[in-house]
């Protein structure tokens, strides 16, 4: 029999753990069921993240270390500011951050990077240059805006609300950053 005192207790750690999951982001896949819940998926763009402090950022800083695409995750707890996983080939931990200024709802960012299966088709119809480009996460004149999104991720949606536009903003770190001119589907520049 529960104690006063242990039954407060148990009320406690309830009420934390409901919060605590109430504030989760759903990242859905395209049947609508919740990731997070399963708590596994796979990388769908490559992500760039701090290696040394292992975070990355919605805003999609383009950073020195690599996750590549279809890499296996496991998540491991989240709120509506963080998501941290588990890079399952080596075992590191990763905080994912969300920053109120992204200009979309947390969830919805993080279902564009992370899905139940890695696409077999995603790379068809993409040439050399692309594919190249695509392994090393890095952007080439002449890469489609697909093949970009598989290489570097999306650009912030704060300052490319539209990827049908003709420019991407995308940023190094929080201080430089970088626009990628298309024309038509294919970048036509690079500015530094």
């Amino acid at each position: 029999m529960l104690t006063p005192l242990r039954c407060t207790a148990v009320l406690i750690a309830l009420s934390t753990l409901l919060s605590a999951c109430s504030g989760a982001p759903v990242i859905a896949d395209p049947q609508g069921q919740d990731l997070l819940v399963e708590g596994a998926a796979v990388t769908l763009v490559n992500l760039r993240p701090d290696p040394v402090r292992k975070k990355l950022s919605a805003v999609n800083y383009q950073q020195a270390g690599l996750i590549p695409r279809c890499t296996a995750v496991r998540f491991v707890e989240a709120n509506d500011e963080v998501l941290v996983f588990e890079n399952s080939d080596d075992g590191i931990e990763y905080q994912y951050i969300w920053y109120d200024g992204a200009a979309e709802d947390f969830g919805t960012h993080l279902s564009r990077v992370f899905g139940r299966r890695c696409d077999p088709t995603a790379l068809k119809g993409l040439n050399a240059l692309e594919l190249k480009a695509i392994e090393r996460a890095e952007v080439e004149v002449g890469m489609s805006k697909t093949a970009v999104l598989l290489a570097i991720g999306y650009p912030p949606e704060h300052r490319t609300p539209s990827l049908a536009s003709s420019q991407w903003v995308y940023w190094r770190n929080r201080f430089n950053r970088f626009v990628l001119e298309f024309d038509g589907d294919r970048v036509s520049r690079i500015i530094e």
